[in-house]
C-alpha cells in the first residue's frame, strides 16, 4: 500500500464555484429636487450593496456595474469587513417628483473566472414628494374701475400654479387684509365687489390689497402679490348753490353789462364742469363757468 501526499491548493484555487452573491443591502428614498454636491449629509446616495464571491484567487474577484448609468452612479467603497465589497449608488440628477416618483434600477456583478459567474437584482428608487411653492402668474394685478360698479361685479381672476399633486397642490386663495369693497374666492381666485364705491371719498378711490396663495401641504407654502384698484369718477351728483336765493340791488342809472352780484355752486364730482344760466329773464344775463 502506497499514501501520497498532495497540495490541493491550486486545485481549489482554479475551480469557480461560487457567482458573486449580495450579502446585504440597504434602499433609501430621496427627496425630489435634492441638490447634487449639496453639503448635507450624503442628499444623493440612493442605495448600499454588500457583495462577496467565496471563490479564490481570480475567481473570487468581481466587477458590478448597474443599467442606469444616465441617472445614477455605481462606486466600491470601502468595507470594515475585508471579506465584502461594498457598493455605492449616487443619483446624478435632481429628481421631479410631478415628472416621475420611482427608477427600476438592475444590479449586476460578474466575477473573473474563466467560465465567469453573475447574478443581478432589480431594485426600487422611490422619490419623495416634496411641498413646493405655489406661484403667482403676475407679481402685481391693476384693475381700474367707475364708482357705479355694481355689487357682485366679478373684476379679476387671480392665478397661480402649483406643480404639486394632490393637497400639496391645492391652492386658496385670500386677502393679508380685510377689504370693505371686495370679495375673493378662496377656491377659484376670482375677486367680486361686495359694496359701492364713492370716488368722492379719497380713501377709496384708489387703494392697494396684498393677496395670498396658500397650498394645503404640510407645512403649508405661499406666494404673495400685489393688487392695484384704481377708481374713476362719474358724473352722478348735480351742482348746488351755496344758498337757495340771492337778492341783489340793481341802481338806475347802471349801464349796460354792469356787474350787479355774484352766484356760487359747486359740483362734488370732483373734475366736473358747468356754467351758469338765467332763466326767463330777457333784461339781464349771467356769465363764468366753475
Amino acid at each position: 500500500i502506497s499514501i501520497s501526499l498532495g497540495d490541493n491548493d491550486e486545485q481549489v484555487e482554479n475551480n469557480n464555484i461560487y457567482a458573486p452573491q449580495i450579502y446585504d443591502r440597504a434602499l433609501l428614498s430621496v427627496n425630489e429636487n435634492t441638490e447634487i454636491g449639496s453639503k448635507r449629509f450624503e442628499p444623493s446616495r440612493v442605495a448600499y450593496f454588500w457583495v462577496e464571491d467565496r471563490d479564490f484567487g481570480i475567481n473570487g474577484e468581481f466587477i458590478c456595474h448597474i443599467d442606469d448609468e444616465q441617472n445614477f452612479t455605481l462606486a466600491r467603497g470601502s468595507s470594515a469587513n475585508k471579506l465584502l465589497d461594498i457598493f455605492v449608488i449616487d443619483s446624478k440628477v435632481a429628481f421631479d417628483y410631478e415628472d416621475q416618483s420611482s427608477y427600476n434600477i438592475l444590479f449586476s456583478c460578474e466575477d473573473f473566472g474563466a467560465e465567469p459567474k453573475s447574478m443581478s437584482e432589480a431594485f426600487v428608487v422611490n422619490i419623495r414628494d416634496v411641498n413646493e411653492r405655489p406661484q403667482f402668474s403676475e407679481e402685481e394685478y391693476f384693475v381700474e374701475l367707475y364708482e357705479n360698479v355694481t355689487v357682485g361685479t366679478e373684476i379679476l381672476k387671480l392665478n397661480a400654479f402649483d406643480p404639486d399633486t394632490g393637497m400639496n397642490g391645492k391652492i386658496d386663495y385670500k386677502f393679508i387684509s380685510v377689504n370693505a369693497y371686495l370679495n375673493v374666492d378662496t377656491k377659484t381666485g376670482m375677486i367680486t365687489t361686495k359694496a359701492l364705491f364713492d370716488y368722492e371719498d379719497e380713501e377709496e378711490n384708489e387703494f392697494e390689497l396684498e393677496v395670498l396663495a396658500k397650498d394645503n401641504g404640510s407645512p403649508s407654502m405661499i406666494d404673495k402679490a400685489v393688487l392695484y384698484v384704481t377708481i374713476h369718477n362719474i358724473n352722478d351728483e348735480p351742482p348746488s348753490f351755496s344758498h337757495n336765493r340771492y337778492e341783489f340791488v340793481i341802481i338806475a342809472e347802471n349801464s349796460r353789462d354792469t356787474d350787479i352780484g355774484i352766484v356760487e355752486a359747486t359740483d362734488p364730482s370732483e373734475g366736473d364742469k358747468f356754467e351758469y344760466t338765467l332763466l326767463d329773464d330777457p333784461c339781464s344775463s349771467v356769465h363764468g363757468t366753475n
